[in-house]
């Protein structure tokens, strides 16, 4: 996956990554249904080698880069890839990350300052090539969804926020 540089990445040329995850196969298919009617659409944003990470272009009304991870424990904790926040940094396009907890409709929209800024500060410890977020105060409430709607919503009214 190193060494390959954002202009090589195909966007759509690739197969849908594999989603194996039952609350992220969820949240991806409510999401394709929503963008139906919402006046969006999903590509996959993939590279040679990710074939295991949710991460899409949402084009059309959005026009940005989305990656969604669901939650492991009971506790809400993720594992983002450095190499994914990097990229999508890289890419000049507005982004954000998902952190679904628990089930595929609740969860935080981080927009990508607030990403950078927990990332560059440390707040989100890197270990082996990914940040390690948990539930608590590194995750500001205003950006947590308590349904499917809302993070819609956000997404088509505030851009990135």
């Amino acid at each position: 996956m190193a060494g390959v540089s954002q202009s090589r990445l195909k966007f759509g040329a690739m197969p849908d990554p594999i989603v194996t995850d039952p609350i992220l196969t969820e949240f991806v298919q409510r999401l394709k249904q929503r963008a139906e009617i919402a006046d969006f659409s999903l590509t996959p944003w993939v590279k040679p080698g990710r074939t295991r990470e949710w991460t899409c272009h949402l084009a059309g009304s959005v026009n940005a880069l989305l990656h969604a991870l669901a939650a492991t424990g009971t506790q809400g904790s993720w594992r983002l890839s450095k190499e994914i926040v990097d990229d999508f940094a890289a890419s000049g396009r507005k982004w954000a990350i998902v952190l679904l907890v628990r089930t595929s409709q609740t969860g935080y929209l981080l927009p990508a300052l607030e990403v950078r800024q927990r990332t560059e500060s440390g707040q989100w410890s890197l270990h082996g090539g990914t940040y390690q977020v948990t539930e608590g105060p590194t995750l500001n409430p205003e950006y947590y969804f308590r349904e499917f709607d809302t993070l819609v919503f956000r997404l088509l009214t505030r851009g990135m926020l």
